[in-house]
């Protein structure tokens, strides 16, 4: 009929993209799947019971919902709460006369294949101190993290912090690829892995609540995850409080990951007599994805690089 050719008409394709939404209000429209065995859409697409219910105006689209409402639609209405002006009949065609294509379901579809193979497995996750001076891109990549933490991943976060040390100390003393880190520009570390920590957990902790995890489920746990040594001097050159990783406490962060929490890690690293060391962050990340045997150890950056293997091009 003509009234029912006007409604969103979502078929069976679209069933999986209406059981993770539901049955709801999107952007102030209804929509509603046409099912032969749901009497409530049967009687919304009834070309009887349309009747005072739409306006069909041929400069208005899509429909609008007419004020006289109240004899037409039914007490299910009434029952799930829904104030019958604020629906509208959307057009199963749009503007350019072309059919509404719904491009979610196949690409989820496309996905599953993706979401079974890595369900379980075991992640690392690098964040440079340079990303956190972009806080969109920043709160971005931290709802990502989540949702691969929501499809079943277990993860470690290492995140960096030598960007906000460059700033405050300027000219380090850089020996070998390593830098030398004094009494007073590890005090300004420690300070600037403590911004870092928190702005993660923060942002982090927020993007897990938006993801729907339900109390108790799904926590941001930093800690002594790992110790570190110093490296001492080599070829005349004291590093003094730059060290690199010593042993990482692998049953302890598993024992997080089988609780569903994940892990964050700065790079501060502390030696069995207490002295802290600065580590490497890149190391760390990979120091430690070699010891948990992660899956995939993962670098953000904030520019845009290619990693290239200099014997094959």
């Amino acid at each position: 009929s003509t009234h029912r050719s006007r409604l969103l008409v979502l078929q069976n394709t679209t069933l999986l993209w209406l059981l993770l939404c539901g049955f709801s209000s999107i952007n102030g429209y209804m929509i509603a799947l046409q099912n032969r065995r749901k009497p409530f859409c049967r009687w919304l697409a009834s070309p009887e019971n349309m009747k005072g219910v739409i306006s069909d105006k041929s400069d208005q689209s899509p429909l609008a919902v007419s004020d006289d409402t109240s004899e037409g639609l039914p007490d299910l209405l009434d029952n799930l709460k829904i104030d019958p002006k604020s629906i509208e009949i959307v057009l199963q065609e749009n503007a350019d006369g072309k059919s509404t294509n719904f491009e979610f379901v196949p690409m989820f579809r496309g996905s599953a294949n993706y979401i079974a193979n890595h369900r379980s497995t075991l992640a690392v996750y690098h964040i440079p101190g340079s990303i956190f001076e972009k806080p969109e891109s920043f709160r971005d990549l931290m709802n990502d993290i989540a949702l691969t933490w929501l499809l079943g991943m277990k993860i470690v976060i290492v995140a960096g912090c030598h960007h906000q040390v460059a700033t405050r100390v300027g000219e380090r003393k850089l020996v070998n690829g390593l830098f030398v880190t004094d009494e007073d520009t590890l005090r300004i570390i420690k300070e600037e892995a403590g911004y870092v920590r928190f702005e993660v957990e923060r942002q982090l902790a927020r993007s897990l609540r938006l993801h729907g995890t339900m109390d108790g489920d799904g926590n941001v746990i930093s800690g002594n995850f790992f110790s570190a040594q110093p490296f001492g001097v080599i070829n005349g050159t004291d590093y003094k409080f730059t060290g690199f990783v010593r042993r990482v406490e692998v049953d302890r962060i598993r024992q997080l990951h089988n609780s569903r929490n994940i892990c964050l890690l700065s790079t501060l690293g502390v030696s069995p007599s207490g002295e802290v060391f600065n580590v490497n962050s890149e190391a760390l990340a990979a120091t430690v994805a070699g010891s948990l045997g992660a899956n995939k150890v993962i670098y953000f950056t904030d520019q845009d690089s290619i990693i290239r293997n200099k014997a094959f091009g």
